[in-house]
């Protein structure tokens, strides 16, 4: 119960990543949502088979089904940290996050999601933290006009370089504060999160 005695129902819906085996289109994925008892799906991001077949009419399908359906989405496909993860050379991310907020406009949702993959990398030779989240900052700075233009709100998983965890999610809000960002992105905490926190991160992103 909340303060004002009424319950709060928490939504709880997929992620399309685990899906992935069998190869279901955005309009598949949400369909098994819906017949599985799903409240939405966060979509990670598509194969690049299927995200080629992704055209303004595919994205009109499912906006509707998921409206007709009373499933919520969230849209990926974006990304924070502007190198190579395999090479670590330095890479323009602002065409890829540009085509991902104008797809997560066009589906009617607030929330474009990023990941640049790389779960943990603990080779001493890769960058250092730092400086990966000085180049995520910096980058995402740069994209902070054509985001709101599209009135998305990027949310990034921090990177979690040798076992830093949370902290990184941290470092990044300080980096994006200190360049004076403004940004409309939201560092998102997801490992281990208690409800509290939960709570914390979606009242910061409420509108106000």
């Amino acid at each position: 119960m909340n303060g004002g005695g009424r319950e709060r129902r928490w939504r709880v819906g997929i992620d399309n990543y685990g899906l992935c085996p069998l190869d279901l289109s955005p309009l598949g994925t949400l369909e098994w949502a819906a017949a599985h008892g799903a409240d939405g799906v966060a979509f990670s991001g598509l194969t690049a088979a299927w995200h080629e077949r992704t055209d303004a009419a595919a994205l009109a399908d499912l906006r509707a089904f998921a409206a007709g359906h009373g499933l919520y989405l969230e849209w990926g496909g974006a990304q924070h940290i502007p190198r190579d993860m395999t090479t670590w050379a330095r890479r323009d991310l602002f065409a890829v996050n540009s085509r991902a907020a104008q797809e997560a406009a066009a589906l009617g949702t607030r929330v474009v999601r990023s990941c640049s993959g790389g779960l943990m990398r603990w080779d001493a030779a890769n960058p250092p933290t730092d400086d990966l989240l000085r180049d995520t900052a910096e980058a995402l700075t740069a994209q902070r006009a054509m985001l709101s233009d599209q009135g998305v709100v990027l949310a990034s998983v921090p990177p979690a370089i040798a076992g830093a965890g949370d902290a990184t999610g941290r470092q990044l809000a300080r980096r994006a504060a200190d360049q004076r960002a403004g940004l409309p992105v939201l560092s998102v905490l997801v490992r281990h999160p208690r409800i509290d926190q939960l709570e914390r991160a979606a009242q910061a992103v409420r509108p106000r």
